[in-house]
């Protein structure tokens, strides 16, 4: 089982954690941890300590951006640490694909993640040009 923890800045990350909650349920392997204004990166360090509780368990750190203060903070703690990793660019459909494995190990989930990430991005104009040419393609072989 891995446990996932949500962060980034201000509430982003109970924002996410109350609509996973909403599609999944309330679960205890999935937390988030808000970095708020007047946090300091060692008052975010000492929360992530906190989080992962556990050295036998796999820990995931969803991150709401690259190279930010929640990113630092926990970069710097798991550099030495192989149970532990971190995606950034967190977004709901990115939360949810986690929690779904979230039984599985940490290396398949981040990989699933990689490829998840890819499809959870759409542009509203290119898919519906999309649609536009399937229904064009579908008149023409009639």
């Amino acid at each position: 089982m891995t446990k996932i923890v949500i962060s980034g800045h201000g509430k982003f990350s109970l924002g996410m954690l109350s609509a996973c909650e909403m599609i999944f349920g309330k679960t205890e392997d999935i937390s988030a941890i808000p970095f708020i204004q007047g946090d300091t990166i060692d008052d975010l360090k000492s929360k992530y300590k906190e989080a992962m509780n556990d050295d036998d368990e796999e820990y995931l750190f969803l991150i709401d951006l690259f190279s930010g203060t929640p990113y630092n903070a926990i970069a710097q703690l798991i550099m030495d640490k192989d149970n532990v990793d971190m995606v950034t660019g967190t977004n709901l459909p990115l939360v949810l694909e986690a929690v779904s494995k979230s039984n599985e190990k940490l290396d398949s989930i981040v990989k699933d993640l990689r490829d998840c990430s890819k499809d959870s991005i759409k542009i509203f104009s290119e898919e519906k040009n999309k649609t536009d040419i399937e229904e064009t393609d579908e008149d023409i072989s009639l």
